[in-house]
């Protein structure tokens, strides 16, 4: 019974059979041609950043291979393969080669933007996306936290300027002023005088021109250590 349909019309097996040739046809000339379009991406992760998690998801593959096929559209990054830990350190280390900065200086903002925000979020910060990849160490973590701007002591000349005002607005001498002191004030030259200068505030000043060799001694013995 199933069959009387086509047997009555005929023209029916036709019309199925010219369907299946298109098929076939369709499938010839785009053999990995991706399904129907989503929602594009608001931040698109980097071709060179795609080529090196499909290399880690498909190491029997060249690159120069992957990156013709995802310039065709023949090949995508597929989603449930993110989770792999080999997946994302390659991820990280193919972004900071992208974006030519150092590890240090890479931002959530960085990871955000290039379409690599759900990698931080996994991993709880992009500093520990880039611990896990190898580039950070735990050491570096207090020196990432305080590096919303990593140009801004990177120069001498900031951090003189830094120091400086905040040694005028203390309204006492520099020899009297302690490193707690800045600790509730001003958080970032506090930060700067350990990552910069060990932690020494008698060395910051030093470089500063606030104070000379004359006030180490009074300096050491007040404790310009952090408390």
């Amino acid at each position: 019974m199933r069959n009387v349909a086509f047997a009555v019309h005929p023209e029916r097996i036709d019309a199925a059979v010219r369907r299946a040739k298109a098929a076939l046809r369709l499938l010839e000339r785009e053999p990995c041609a991706r399904p129907k379009a989503g929602k594009e991406r608001k931040w698109p992760i980097p071709e060179p950043v795609q080529v090196a998690m499909l290399l880690a998801m498909h190491p029997e593959m060249e690159g120069a291979r992957i990156r013709k096929l995802l310039r065709e559209g023949r090949l995508e990054l597929p989603k449930r393969r993110y989770h792999l830990e080999e997946v994302r350190k390659a991820a990280v280390l193919a972004l900071v080669e992208y974006l030519g900065k150092r590890p240090i200086e890479v931002s959530d903002e960085d990871f955000e933007g290039n379409g690599l925000g759900w990698l931080a979020n996994r991993q709880g910060s992009s500093f520990r996306a880039l611990r896990e990849a190898g580039l950070l160490s735990c050491e570096d973590g207090h020196a990432y936290r305080f590096k919303k701007k990593p140009e801004t002591f990177g120069s001498r000349d900031n951090r003189v300027r830094a120091l400086r005002e905040a040694a005028e607005a203390m309204g006492k001498g520099p020899s009297e002023t302690r490193l707690r002191d800045l600790k509730g004030r001003f958080p970032g030259t506090y930060s700067m005088v350990i990552n910069y200068y060990g932690g020494s505030l008698f060395e910051a000043y030093l470089d500063a021109g606030l104070v000379t060799g004359k006030d180490e001694a009074h300096m050491r013995a007040r404790g310009t250590k952090p408390h």
